[in-house]
């Protein structure tokens, strides 16, 4: 995740757009949020500390291939569907 997130701000750079990865601990109103999709679920479902999404214009899944290959995290695109 780190390393999404840090190519993403080099591409990003001088275009004032803030950036954030899952499982930080200062996720302050990113408009771009790389997570997993274990951790996207868990903030949607309110089983951690609640996620402010009013800033976010974009989500990046960080082994976004896993989502497709693993029977549990199916449950995470129907929650981004509805």
């Amino acid at each position: 995740m780190r390393q999404t997130t840090e190519i993403i701000q080099k591409l990003s750079t001088g275009m004032n757009i803030t950036t954030a990865y899952g499982e930080a601990s200062n996720i302050v109103s990113p408009q771009i949020l790389v997570a997993t999709p274990n951790y996207f679920k868990n903030k949607l479902q309110g089983r951690k500390d609640v996620l402010n999404l009013k800033s976010v214009n974009m989500v990046v899944f960080d082994e976004a291939d896993e989502v497709f290959n693993q029977e549990a995290n199916h449950s995470v695109l129907t929650l981004l569907i509805e």
